[in-house]
């Protein structure tokens, strides 16, 4: 039963996006701008850091047991979090760049982000790999 119930969200995940998802996250990063204008960066990324911390802690919470009116709430509002979080720090990356500058700039953290994404899926094996190790007292499978 609950090996079925993680199954449905799998396949509910990785169904196409509805347009009205593209809607709300357009609508987020034009709220997040209205809420940086107001309070600055410095205090919007400590207390939204703070907040996506929670966020996520509140997500370890969920269990295959929890009422799907619990569980999307949760989901959306952690989110949203890390969608403000993500859009305030891509503004600051780019705040100090000259305009002739900006089209290498933005190439350049580009390539920085997919080359971190790349790293932290192989320190995850990595890590994996070796917590299996430690648990099973033997090498683990290649």
């Amino acid at each position: 039963m609950v090996a079925g119930w993680y199954k449905l969200l799998i396949l509910r995940a990785a169904a196409p996006p509805a347009p009205r998802a593209y809607q709300s996250a357009l609508r987020l990063t034009g709220i997040t701008t209205r809420i940086l204008r107001r309070f600055g960066f410095r205090q919007v990324l400590i207390v939204n850091g703070l907040l996506t911390a929670a966020s996520m802690a509140a997500c370890t919470l969920l269990t295959p047991h929890t009422p799907h009116l619990l569980i999307v709430p949760v989901l959306f509002i952690s989110g949203a979090f890390r969608s403000m979080q993500f859009t305030s720090l891509s503004a600051l990356q780019f705040a100090d760049v000259p305009p002739e500058y900006m089209t290498g700039a933005s190439t350049l953290a580009s390539m920085v982000s997919q080359l971190m994404m790349g790293m932290s899926a192989a320190f995850a094996a990595f890590a994996l790999n070796i917590s299996a190790q430690i648990v099973s007292g033997h090498q683990a499978r290649k």
